[in-house]
């Protein structure tokens, strides 16, 4: 299948719109043995996009035959002010935890957790 969007100025224009909002932390604290290590992050995404116009439509061709004699199999266009503006939310939020452990001078354990969660609105 063939597909063509018009002559000159037919491709549709976008508009792109993207956010990130991000926080991160980390904290350390070394009691006796112990050293532990933990911290989050939050990140909020957001995606906006608008198609302001697809003025010619596209055209769907079977074959090269049917697009050199103009007989086209589809064609889809989307009146002007029909079209609307698209958007996606996500939040992830994710967070750890890890203790060494000093055994011995020559022996460590290492305990670590960490979890990340998505969140799409």
């Amino acid at each position: 299948m063939t597909f063509m969007e018009g002559g000159l100025g037919g491709t549709p224009t976008y508009l792109y719109r993207w956010n990130s909002y991000q926080v991160y932390d980390d904290a350390f604290l070394t009691r006796g043995r112990h050293s532990l290590k933990f911290g989050f992050g939050y990140e909020r995404d957001q995606d906006n996009q608008l198609v302001t116009g697809d003025r010619n439509g596209q055209f769907s061709f079977g074959s090269m035959q049917d697009l050199l004699t103009n007989n086209p199999n589809k064609i889809r266009i989307t009146p002007p002010g029909l079209l609307t503006e698209r958007s996606m939310r996500q939040s992830i939020v994710g967070a750890y935890l890890q203790d060494d452990w000093r055994i011995r001078p020559s022996l460590m354990l290492n305990l670590d957790c960490a979890t990340k969660w998505r969140l799409c609105l």
